[in-house]
Order: C-alpha cells, then sequence, then structure tokens
C-alpha cells in the first residue's frame, strides 16, 4: 500500500475534515457518511466487491465498505459527517437506503469544489461550515429518515456517559426495554452494533485529545482504549490507515463553528 498521505485534519462536534493529498488506503468502513472531493484528476474509491467507483465527488453513506486508491498527487478532501449530526441527518435524506457509493455529477461536484475555497478560508479562522456543501447535495427534497426515538437516546447516552455502560443490559435497563429488542432496532438503525457505536464514540474522544495536543498514548487512555495499539487498531479497522500515517500534533486540529 502506497503511503503517500501529507495533510492536515480538523475535527468539531460531528464532523471531522482532511484536507491534502492521499495515498492508498485498505477496505474499511465507519459510521460517518463521507464526502470526497479530489480537486483536479478524478479519485477512484472501490467498494467491497472491489468495483471502481472514479469521479471528481463522491458520497459514501455510513457503514459501507470501501477503499481509496491514489498516487499521493492528487489534493483532496474529505468530509466526515456523523449520521446523527444536524448536516448528517440532512445527507441521510439524500444518500441512504442503497448499499453503494453514489457519483455526483460534475456541476454539483464542480459547484461544491468551489465551496471547498471558502470552507479552507473559514478553517483557517477556526470554523469548518459545511452547510453550504451539505445544501448543494440535498437539493432535492425528501422525506426524512425516521429514527427512533429510543435508539437516538441511546446514542447520546453513550455519547456522554461513555464509561457508564457496561453492558447492553444495563443500556437496556435505562431506555425500558428489552437487550435484544435493542440490539436488533439499533443494527437496523444505526447499521452497525452498538459496541462498534461505542468504538466509534471512544475513537472520536480520542482524536480530540490528539487535537489538543495529548499523545497517542494519552489520547488512548482519556479514551478508554486498553493502549496506543488497540487505538491504533481501531483506527485502522475505521479509517483502513494507520493514526500515524495521517496524523500528529502539528496537523490535527480543532475547529470551534460559531
Amino acid at each position: 500500500m502506497t503511503k503517500k498521505w501529507a495533510g492536515k485534519v480538523w475535527i468539531d462536534n460531528g464532523i471531522a475534515f482532511y484536507l491534502g493529498y492521499t495515498g492508498d488506503n485498505s477496505v474499511h468502513k465507519h459510521y460517518a457518511i463521507q464526502i470526497v472531493f479530489s480537486y483536479a484528476e478524478p479519485i477512484s474509491i472501490f467498494d467491497e466487491n472491489n468495483q471502481e467507483i472514479k469521479g471528481t465527488g463522491l458520497v459514501i453513506p455510513a457503514n459501507i465498505m470501501h477503499r481509496v486508491q491514489a498516487d499521493g498527487r492528487q489534493k483532496i478532501a474529505f468530509i466526515y459527517l456523523e449520521p446523527d449530526s444536524k448536516n448528517g441527518r440532512a445527507l441521510m435524506t439524500q444518500f441512504s437506503g442503497k448499499n453503494h457509493i453514489f457519483k455526483l455529477t460534475p456541476d454539483v461536484s464542480s459547484a461544491c469544489i468551489k465551496e471547498l475555497y471558502n470552507i479552507e478560508q473559514g478553517i483557517i479562522s477556526r470554523r469548518c461550515d459545511t452547510h453550504s456543501i451539505v445544501s448543494l447535495l440535498t437539493r432535492v427534497k425528501t422525506k426524512p429518515l425516521f429514527i427512533d426515538e429510543r435508539i437516538q437516546k441511546a446514542m447520546d447516552y453513550i455519547k456522554n456517559h461513555l464509561e457508564d455502560i457496561e453492558s447492553l443490559e444495563s443500556l437496556a435497563v435505562i431506555l425500558e426495554i428489552s437487550p435484544r429488542y435493542l440490539r436488533r432496532l439499533f443494527e437496523q438503525q444505526v447499521g452497525m452494533s452498538l459496541q462498534r457505536f461505542r468504538l466509534w464514540v471512544k475513537l472520536r474522544i480520542a482524536l480530540y485529545q490528539i487535537a489538543a495536543g495529548k499523545s497517542f498514548t494519552e489520547a488512548a487512555h482519556a479514551a478508554s482504549f486498553t493502549d496506543s495499539a488497540h487505538f491504533s487498531r481501531t483506527f485502522r479497522a475505521m479509517f483502513g490507515i494507520a493514526p500515524s500515517e495521517v496524523m500528529s500534533k502539528a496537523n490535527i486540529k480543532q475547529t470551534v463553528n460559531s
């Protein structure tokens, strides 16, 4: 696998943004909806069947297996939006329900890439607002997806009380439903197991810690990973690449939305 990643990462509540140059990564999937833009030559994304989808603008729905293939010379932007965030919910109305990667039309891709320049300037001033791009991607109005109130409560509780959740059973008691039903409903609505979602939340906490200047080891412990190796394995499973290849104290920052 070509190791030619060179860029910066910004993170905020419900969003992460990678801007720079990219090489390859291995097959992976994650909870976030991923928007991919290439500023010049099209970028290649392969699905779990090794089918190539190539374009300057692509949308990868949450929990879709994929990998990137690039030569390290393409300037790209990866925007990761959590499905239960405001902008994530908007995208879910347009890009969900089908197990495939969406290729954007040239005119939509071009309009979004123009907006990326504004986002870059905003990030420099510690704002990462992708609303303009989400608006361009959701011009066709559709009925919002229904999320069961109990599942939303489960996700919110995990995010805010990560260490209080000892088991599926303990969360089911809080929500006053059976563990078996909670497991089935959570996987149906969120697209992953409760345990994998909990790993995603831990990973996000670790990324915040790194953005605050902590070492990988310090960040791993703060997020309740066993050690930095456990954090690295989880990151690789979610993003198809080792965190050390794309992140350091110098190139990951926390932004503040206004």
